[in-house]
């Protein structure tokens, strides 16, 4: 599926290829990773512009009730920030999409705080997210967790968020030896997540404002992708692949092969101005 986004006919439309997918992996049985993908239109200075929304959910707390957090979050965070876009002054956009990618990780851990404490089966329930919003060749990227999202221009492939992790914590102390770095087990061990501490207000809390060129691409993906592949495996197939769709199919393909130890999700947006 392709979405586009309809700007103003001197600035040229501004299309984005798009490629998704997600699977169980080799040794869970099941799949706590959730991916949406949907697209919206507001009128902007008399012409018609698509808002496109991207997120991917990684569950946590068992099958069901990891599966049930991520969903919960992707439909509470798409809920939020589409209100918030279509009820706000559109001449204070920048403004509104930080409050808007913020407020929604907000809203989204007050719905499975109280479905964790509703529900005994649900308890300890939690989920990352990434997110990316993108207006016109404009991305806006918030995140939590150690969901991530990359940003490929040219021959250069940028890691945009930061891991919320006890192995990142500790990377940036340098507490971590070479050795230590390379055998460390508690990978999956993340500092904050939506449904348990969500520690919003440090200074790293920030949306990131990525502008698009021709060409550019946006991966979102859940742990279960970079567990297997490093950045410069992620980068040679993205740059590859002719088409994000085959991109994805590549990516899972060698995350599988070489264990699918986690759910793998992975969202691909290319940008085609002109």
């Amino acid at each position: 599926m392709d979405y586009v986004n309809r700007v103003s006919p001197e600035s040229g439309a501004v299309y984005f290829k798009l490629g998704k997918i997600t699977n169980t992996g080799k040794k869970r049985k099941s799949n706590e990773d959730c991916i949406s993908t949907c697209s919206f239109t507001i009128s902007e200075k008399d012409a018609l512009v698509d808002i496109c929304l991207f997120t991917v959910c990684d569950g946590m707390g068992g099958a069901r009730a990891g599966s049930k957090a991520s969903r919960l979050a992707v439909r509470a965070i798409n809920g939020w920030i589409i209100n918030e876009i279509l009820r706000s002054n559109l001449a204070q956009f920048e403004k509104i999409i930080d409050a808007a990618l913020k407020g929604s990780i907000k809203q989204a851990h007050t719905f499975i705080s109280k479905e964790s404490e509703r529900n005994e089966d649900s308890r300890g329930m939690g989920t990352t997210a990434v997110i990316a919003l993108t207006k016109s060749n404009a991305a806006y990227i918030y995140h939590i967790g150690d969901s991530r999202c990359y940003h490929l221009k040219k021959n250069n492939l940028k890691q945009v968020t930061e891991d919320h992790s006890l192995f990142n914590v500790l990377n940036k102390k340098g507490s971590l030896s070479s050795k230590e770095k390379k055998n460390f087990v508690n990978r999956n061990v993340i500092t904050h997540a939506i449904g348990r501490n969500i520690n919003l207000g440090n200074k790293n809390d920030s949306v990131k404002k990525i502008p698009l060129e021709n060409g550019d691409s946006l991966l979102l993906c859940s742990d279960g992708l970079t567990l297997h592949l490093q950045d410069n495996e992620i980068k040679q197939i993205m740059k590859d692949s002719s088409h994000p769709e085959q991109a994805c199919r590549g990516l899972m393909h060698l995350a599988l092969e070489r264990g699918g130890e986690d759910n793998i999700s992975i969202v691909i947006l290319k940008c085609l101005i002109g």
